[in-house]
This record gives structure tokens, C-alpha cells and sequence, in this order.
């Protein structure tokens, strides 16, 4: 589901402070009556409408080790997962399963044969 930009948060809300029904504007704006109400609670509760992070377990690869260990596989410096976690274990002090790294290598494009 695509993110709907701030802008477009900020007219929806002040439509409803203008006293708009929610079908309204979600006609107006071109979104689902469901995204409007979620705004407007949004709004309610917190008071702002800016992105809040998401839940979950954050990442320990950032994308630029996965970069890194693209740009090694490319190169042909290692050719299997478990070299490329071996060197970034050593290099930058990061631990990752072999899974991490197949996913990682996916992730920029990269396939097993």
C-alpha cells in the first residue's frame, strides 16, 4: 500500500474541520472512505498527521553493507553466501545467517543459479 503524501493528509484533514462528511471527501480527494476515517483518528489521537514508525524488528544489514556485499559478489571476490558472511563478520564487525545475505543479494538484484 502506497503512503499517502503529507499534502494530501493536511487537505483531508482540514476538510474535516470544515465540516465535510468523510464520503466527501474521500470522493474529492480520490481515496477510500476507510483512509479518510484513518486520518481523522490519526489526527484525534495524536494530533499530528506525520508517518509513525512501523513495528517490527529492525534490520541489522543497512543498505549500504548490502551494497557492499553486491558489489564483492559482482567483483567475484566471494562467490557463496557464507564468504560473503565470513568477510562481513571480519570487515565490519556484523553478524548475519547465510539466509540474511542470500536475502540481501535478492534484495539488489542479485539471484542464486
Amino acid at each position: 500500500m502506497k503512503a499517502i503524501p503529507i499534502s494530501k493528509r493536511n487537505r483531508i484533514s482540514t476538510l474535516l474541520e470544515e465540516g465535510y462528511s468523510s464520503r466527501t471527501i474521500a470522493f474529492r480527494e480520490k481515496v477510500s472512505h476507510s483512509t479518510v476515517l484513518r486520518i481523522k483518528n490519526l489526527k484525534k489521537q495524536t494530533g499530528c498527521l506525520d508517518v509513525l514508525p512501523r513495528p517490527g524488528r529492525p534490520r541489522i544489514l543497512t543498505t549500504r553493507h548490502e551494497r557492499r556485499i553486491a558489489r564483492e559478489f559482482r567483483s567475484g571476490t566471494c562467490s557463496t553466501a557464507v564468504q560473503a558472511q565470513k568477510k562481513l563478520t571480519s570487515n565490519e564487525g556484523v553478524r548475519v545467517s547465510t539466509n540474511t545475505i542470500r536475502r540481501a543479494l535478492w534484495r539488489q538484484g542479485l539471484e542464486s543459479r
